[in-house]
């Protein structure tokens, strides 16, 4: 086994740990601000009268600024499904079909282990089933009613952690040898990251 210093191996992974930290932070903020951005952008343009495909594209917007406890995804999501059932109850059929699609790609955009939108997902594909929407895309063999693999969702944040801390440890570490271990660690992370975000 490679020799190596631990104090400064132990100061690498509190290094690694402050940085997700606070990456996690500034994404968080950035992610709340897009989102109040987007929603208030949507409700602009609906009581000033525009198209209702730009109201649709902004509420899509917040609706995937989600992060836990951001309100704006939440309401965006909301306001959708209303908009949908609105369609529906005018019998504008095409417009209610593009705005559950819309619905539902928002709500699998935020897959990880769990669909914190599962709900909207499952009342968008049950509404799109009615109207035969169920046909595979062409785009990867993707059923556009099938749920996201929980499985690749969790390879997915396994290799992004497998990238991230495996790379930085390598540029922390004082061996050469150490440091082609964990610099293959997070080379290997990165790949399965990739190839997660595709399949899951």
């Amino acid at each position: 086994m490679p020799k190596f210093n631990q104090r400064r191996l132990f100061q690498s992974v509190i290094s690694v740990g402050l940085f997700v930290a606070l990456g996690l932070a500034v994404l968080s903020v950035r992610l709340y601000f897009d989102g109040q951005r987007h929603f208030a952008a949507a409700e602009q343009a609906q009581s000033s009268g525009d198209s209702w495909r730009q109201t649709v594209m902004h509420y899509e917007d917040a609706a995937k600024s989600w992060f836990p406890g951001n309100p704006y995804a939440h309401r965006a999501f909301w306001r959708l499904s209303i908009l949908a059932k609105s369609a529906e109850m005018r019998g504008e059929h095409q417009r209610a079909v593009y705005i559950w699609e819309v619905i539902r790609r928002s709500a699998v955009a935020q897959r990880h282990v769990f669909l914190p939108f599962k709900s909207y997902q499952e009342t968008a594909q049950e509404r799109l089933a009615r109207k035969g929407r169920g046909q595979p895309s062409r785009v990867f063999g993707d059923n556009p009613l099938a749920t996201p693999s929980v499985v690749w969702s969790i390879f997915l944040w396994l290799g992004l952690a497998a990238w991230i801390v495996g790379t930085s440890v390598a540029i922390f570490s004082s061996t050469r040898r150490w440091q082609l271990v964990t610099g293959g660690v997070g080379f290997l992370g990165a790949l399965l990251w990739i190839v997660a975000a595709v399949l899951a």
